[in-house]
């Protein structure tokens, strides 16, 4: 599914597990990402980013399977989102896992490196990558 009106990438818990399980199991050297403390991979999960090296941090990549198969692939600089409050960066995990659905809906997060054309005639769409400030 795609959806302009969702800000985040929301995934069934069998997904948001998976990636769970390769983040801290791969990744745990970041701040925040394992422990028995707060830690950010969480729906939702922020945390001040002072100084925080997004490129510590993977691509994930989603291949979209069809008549033209396409992988999306999206840079930390995507899925985490950059928030100010009151004068402190946060960064929030762009990815939201939602119990009663099996589907992917990519949203606005998507949005920002690629840019879409429906076609619904032909019933399909089409990813390009969008260009720097698109839509900003």
């Amino acid at each position: 599914l795609l959806s302009k009106m969702t800000t985040l990438l929301v995934v069934p818990p069998s997904l948001f597990s998976k990636l769970q399980v390769i983040f801290e199991s791969n990744y745990c050297d970041v701040l925040g990402m394992c422990g028995s403390g707060d830690h950010w991979f969480l729906p939702g999960g922020c945390f001040i980013a002072d100084g925080f090296p997004l490129s510590s941090l993977p691509p994930l990549k989603f291949e979209l399977l069809g008549k033209q198969n396409m992988q999306l692939v999206l840079e930390p600089e995507i899925y985490m989102l950059e928030y100010i409050v009151e004068n402190e960066k946060y960064l929030c995990f762009g990815i939201q896992e939602m119990n009663f659905m099996n589907e992917i809906i990519l949203g606005n997060t998507v949005m920002l490196k690629y840019a879409t054309i429906y076609d619904r005639s032909a019933q399909r769409v089409g990813f390009a990558k969008a260009a720097p400030a698109c839509g900003l």
